[in-house]
């Protein structure tokens, strides 16, 4: 999880959205099929109508949401080096 979450949480932060994402309740079944709809979607292309950014250090791609309709996202990821690459929280 430490690999994936946003450089700025703190480590409380981090356990709420890991317990938020797996605590096996219907809310949380369903924030994870959204948050990996959009990451399979972002990697693939899939919706990506604009990409603004350096894309050297940060990226914003702006996308619809492959599970709802008319729904318009914008995601920042931003490089903290060694390519690490990461959603801005």
């Amino acid at each position: 999880m430490q690999v994936f979450v946003p450089l700025d949480l703190t480590p409380d932060e981090t356990a709420g959205y890991l317990k938020d994402l797996t605590e096996g309740t219907e809310e949380s079944e369903h924030q994870w099929s959204f948050l990996a709809a959009e990451i399979a979607a972002i990697a693939a292309g899939v919706g990506v109508e604009q990409i603004k950014g350096d894309q050297l250090s940060e990226a914003t791609f702006h996308f619809s949401h492959p599970l709802m309709e008319g729904c318009d996202r914008e995601v920042v990821f931003v490089c903290s080096g060694n390519n690490d690459w990461r959603a801005q929280g």
